[in-house]
């Protein structure tokens, strides 16, 4: 030795033992080191090299093995062994390198550090036991002094310890990854718990305004088709009518905004003559300038002949909105609609104004919800419609911008691809022709379920006046009794109601009569678009959502029972009249009577409409005739017409 061993280590004796067992026990403050070898001598050598020698301020604690078994057995119930010192001929001449072989393999320990100290070299060649097993270093005992000997050890024992920290900062990485991971899942959860609670608030606050909605609009719609009606009551009703749609259009677009944010909205495609669309735009537009006095202008850059497809729905509701908003923000001047398209079918409508302008603050928030133009006298509205219009331009793969200066006017471009129609587009016959009940001879029996009395009172009064044979029922459970009295041909069905809902009560109704092919609609106060998928999925034929229009019932009747219709004839004979239309154009009203006639019949306002008929009545040279023609039209609602029988006619000058 190169050092007088005894001057420098001890051995560590039993006492010193306990003492470093309590100080790992509490701190792990020890580094375990396995000797393996079947000499004794070795064993005891080795402890006296070390003695009480610290490495990074830990003892070392000896593990001793005398056969490669033993050792194994020892690394299993010791698993934070750092070295082991491990010779290589034993039981047998490869009795250490089959201890690596298992350490490595059967034991998974790739942690523990392998030192090989053989005294028969010749037995394990060094370069060849370094390739084949997975050792750290070869030592020849005959070379090892006890300085080589603490000078391996300690690099084995950082190596180690290099190890344990690479490992530990991998747990601790990986905790961190598994605690960031659980925030996000949180997070995600809480954003998605949000979402559905903001689903549900706006699904039950809909259910709510519409349900009583349903019933001021249904018995609207009702009284209306009365012939006993007096004219005053007629006008009241009517305006009733009126404000109704509005509060059911301003909650269509708060909830057409939630669909959006909720990517709930979907597309609606179908084949459609654009330029059909468009003339329809175009006479509401036409009035509507001409009351404030402004040109109108539409410039149609595309094969007026050409069938598309597309949602047409949602073009149609995206130009009306900008459309209204050129119209509503310019006092002066022009409002021009421009329809080009490229080969590609890509279509481009311009929207053109000469209004006051955005500035280039408003132009970057303007398609913000709930934004309106700061100051403008006529900001009114809920200012979800461009916001509303963008996104669906951007649902349909289109886009939607602004260009505009102020005191310039401003320019929207909405461009959208709308590729060739796939079929021959069919054009159903427009009718305005109010229906009065099924044809002489038609039978059809129906059952109305819904808990709201005034709702069965309503859908029911109209059947009946339809010649419906009508039964009625107060929840699912009455629904399914009355149907096994008596089978109906279509039943009208309420989702959320007590006892039974609708939609456990139609999953029912397909078990209990499976060969009977009674028609189940859905009609719902209910209108979310999953909703919507879930009822059709369960057994209904059709949904409609509450409030209703009548002619959505009669749709129902028409497309599942065919039905035939049979329609209002009027006193002065509608059909004949329309068809006869005298020459008013030699009429000259005076201007006031005109303007107000006219502002009148596109703002639906009845009341006034029938009091300046009467005016009317005293102008000489066709007055008379003209007011009981407009008369007769307006009793048909067909102000469209009214509209069009003006336009040929001449006005005076106030003056």
């Amino acid at each position: 030795m190169e050092s007088d061993p005894k001057s420098e280590f001890l051995f560590i004796n039993d006492a010193y033992k306990e003492k470093a067992a309590e100080t790992r026990d509490e701190d792990c403050s020890v580094w375990k080191v396995l000797i393996v070898d079947d000499s004794p001598e070795v064993h005891d050598l080795t402890k006296l090299v070390f003695g009480k020698f610290r490495f990074e301020d830990k003892l070392i604690e000896f593990f001793s093995a005398y056969s490669g078994a033993e050792s194994l057995d020892l690394l299993r119930k010791y698993d934070d062994i750092a070295l082991v010192l491990l010779d290589v001929v034993m039981e047998n001449d490869h009795a250490g390198l089959d201890v690596v072989k298992s350490i490595r393999e059967n034991l998974e320990n790739s942690m523990v550090r392998i030192i090989l100290r053989t005294g028969q070299p010749g037995q394990a060649p060094e370069v060849q036991v370094a390739i084949d097993y997975d050792i750290n270093d070869y030592k020849d005992k005959a070379d090892l002094t006890s300085s080589r000997l603490i000078s391996s050890v300690v690099t084995a024992l950082r190596g180690y310890r290099d190890l344990c920290r690479l490992e530990n900062m991998n747990d601790v990485l990986e905790s961190k990854v598994k605690k960031r991971t659980v925030e996000l899942e949180e997070a995600k959860e809480a954003a998605e718990a949000a979402t559905h609670a903001k689903s549900i608030f706006l699904s039950n606050v809909s259910h709510e305004i519409r349900t009583p909605l349903n019933a001021i609009l249904g018995f609207a719609q009702l009284s209306l088709r009365s012939d006993e009606l007096p004219k005053e009551n007629f006008d009241m009703i009517k305006a009733i009518e009126v404000a109704g749609i509005h509060l059911l259009e301003v909650i269509n677009d708060v909830l057409d905004l939630s669909k959006i944010e909720a990517g709930e909205m979907s597309t609606e495609y179908s084949d459609f003559i654009l330029s059909k669309l468009v003339t329809d735009i175009s006479v509401m537009f036409e009035m509507r300038c001409s009351q404030k006095g402004l040109r109108w202008t539409v410039i149609n850059d595309y094969d007026k002949d050409m069938e598309v497809r597309g949602d047409q729905g949602k073009v149609r509701q995206i130009l009306i909105n900008l459309l209204g908003n050129a119209v509503k923000f310019t006092d002066k001047g022009e409002v021009k609609l421009r329809i080009t398209c490229s080969d590609s079918s890509k279509f481009i409508f311009e929207v053109t104004d000469t209004g006051p302008g955005i500035s280039i603050l408003e132009q970057e928030m303007v398609f913000d919800m709930f934004h309106q133009v700061m100051g403008d006298i006529h900001a009114t509205g809920t200012g979800l419609g461009l916001s509303i219009s963008k996104r669906q331009a951007e649902l349909m793969g289109g886009t939607l911008t602004l260009d505009s200066q102020l005191g310039m006017g401003s320019q929207f471009i909405f461009s959208l691809q709308l590729p060739i129609a796939s079929k021959k587009v069919v054009i159903e016959e427009d009718s305005n022709r109010e229906i009065q009940c099924l044809t002489s001879g038609t039978h059809i029996s129906a059952l109305v379920v819904d808990d709201v009395e005034v709702n069965r009172i309503m859908l029911s009064g109209l059947l009946l006046d339809l010649g419906l044979d009508v039964v009625s029922a107060k929840n699912g459970q009455e629904a399914l009794e009355q149907l096994r009295k008596e089978m109906v041909d279509i039943v009208y069905m309420d989702i959320r109601m007590p006892v039974m809902n609708g939609d456990e009560a139609v999953k029912n109704i397909r078990k209990m009569f499976p060969n009977e092919n009674v028609i189940c609609v859905a009609i719902s106060a209910y209108s979310m678009i999953h909703e919507v998928d879930y009822y059709l999925s369960v057994g209904f034929n059709r949904y409609i959502s509450k409030p209703f229009h009548f002619d959505e019932i009669y749709k129902t009747l028409k497309d599942f029972c065919g039905a035939e219709f049979e329609y209002v004839k009027d006193d002065n004979n509608y059909e004949n009249v329309t068809h006869q239309v005298k020459d008013f154009s030699q009429l000259v009203l005076p201007g006031l009577l005109y303007s107000e006639l006219v502002t009148a019949i596109e703002l639906n306002r009845m009341t006034k409409i029938r009091q300046l008929l009467d005016d009317l009545e005293v102008i000489s040279g066709g007055g008379s005739e003209l007011s009981t023609y407009l008369s007769q039209l307006l009793n048909n609602y067909d102000t469209g017409t009214m509209i069009n029988v003006l336009k040929e006619i001449g006005y005076m000058g106030d003056g």
